[in-house]
């Protein structure tokens, strides 16, 4: 079997991270595997393609490709995308080219700019699949384009059956799958190395016994930076128990619509929380970042497609808040395995905070039960299946 993986960045997110878990269970299935991976920009993700037995390749699109994205402007859009329409169809040629000489079954996109070039010039033999892991219908240009761009794909894999809805309303229905993201029970676990979170912010340690409660999440406007900042000053003013806060990550996409590092300090700094917040650059191995922290919040203010970021909290066995809308609500049970809170009410998510930061059996019982939700129902095997199962189906049809 011969697949070629194909993804817009080369930085490793949440999205990457599911590309990594894709791969991982063909190398685990397919002993004829031969794996490519080939981005549009450089960075960690090749790296990791190849640890996991893949070539690699960075095709190295231009800067007007790179930085298109969605808009609140949807006209602004469409001219930025009509202006980089050459140099797409270049770049979608050379694409075509190297999937072509890699002599492809099949050809998983996992990114709206790499379905978009695919359509552009698809592949002579390849079949290509789509990993849909947005609310397409709620993005101008995605609502757009995706449509008429779909009709080259065989198949389109929504990473939750809330987003396979979306995009049904879309693309041709019966193209369309719900496939759950999967997070990898071996690598994220409550045993193992901690990141020195305090360290990697610039900040001295805090003693023990004081909680660290952290949003892990790229800086995106839409993951709720300032919704997490502004519970933690209600929490700072409602209690005396010893907490820091840890807002992890940063602008990993090129586009527009992301917070600086800095607009988050000076936000911090209005709160006047900044002695007791501690921002920590973008990690790329999150796990010991999830151990390292006693309470993990998800506070997305737009409905979360999955929410990866969930699963691999609880899978490390950390009591979780989740902003309760989207994928990420249908991933737990509210008080069962994790608390949910209303997505961009900063007063209800300090209230659960707080909850979380006073009892310390609650603390324990939903990290234990959210650790057993992550290994039933999350773990990389169901995965392997579903996707195996996909890829069969479409290389038999192709021959």
């Amino acid at each position: 079997m011969r697949v070629v993986l194909v993804n817009p960045i080369g930085k490793i997110g949440g999205a990457e991270r599911v590309l990594l878990s894709v791969l991982t269970s063909l190398r685990d299935r397919f002993v004829d595997l031969q794996a490519t991976v080939i981005t549009l920009t450089d960075g960690p993700l090749l790296e990791e393609s190849e640890r996991l037995g893949a070539d690699s390749v960075c095709l190295e699109a231009s800067d007007a490709l790179n930085t298109i994205g969605e808009s609140r402007h949807a006209l602004a859009a469409l001219a930025r995308a009509g202006f980089a329409a050459p140099r797409a169809l270049g770049l979608a040629g050379r694409l075509r080219k190297l999937i072509d000489s890699r002599q492809a079954d099949i050809v998983h996109s996992f990114g709206l700019k790499t379905h978009l070039l695919l359509a552009l010039r698809p592949p002579h033999r390849a079949t290509v699949v789509w990993q849909v892991q947005d609310y397409y219908s709620r993005r101008t240009l995605s609502r757009l384009l995706c449509g008429p761009a779909s009709r080259t794909a065989a198949c389109v894999i929504g990473d939750s059956e809330s987003v396979a809805r979306d995009t049904r309303a879309l693309v041709k229905s019966d193209k369309v799958i719900a496939i759950d993201n999967a997070v990898d029970t071996q690598r994220y676990t409550p045993d193992g190395k901690c990141a020195d979170l305090d360290s990697a912010g610039g900040r001295a340690g805090v003693s023990t016994g004081v909680l660290k409660i952290g949003l892990v999440a790229a800086y995106a406007r839409w993951k709720g930076q300032p919704t997490f900042l502004e519970a933690a000053r209600r929490v700072i003013e409602s209690t005396d128990a010893e907490v820091r806060f840890y807002v992890i990550g940063g602008p990993i996409y090129s586009t527009s619509g992301q917070f600086t590092r800095e607009e988050l300090e000076q936000l911090a700094d209005r709160l006047g929380i900044r002695n007791r917040v501690c921002f920590v650059p973008f990690q790329a191995d999150t796990a010991p970042v999830f151990r390292a922290l006693d309470v993990v919040v998800h506070a997305s203010t737009d409905p979360e497609p999955f929410g990866l970021v969930v699963t691999e909290a609880l899978a490390c066995g950390r009591p979780t808040i989740v902003a309760g809308a989207g994928g990420a609500a249908d991933i737990i049970t509210d008080g069962v395995d994790a608390l949910t809170h209303k997505p961009g009410d900063a007063q209800d998510l300090a209230a659960k905070i707080l909850a979380l930061v006073e009892d310390p059996a609650l603390r324990a019982r939903l990290g234990a039960q959210g650790l057993e939700t992550a290994r039933r129902s999350y773990g990389l095997d169901r995965y392997a299946d579903q996707v195996e199962a996909v890829y069969r189906r479409l290389a038999s049809r192709g021959r």
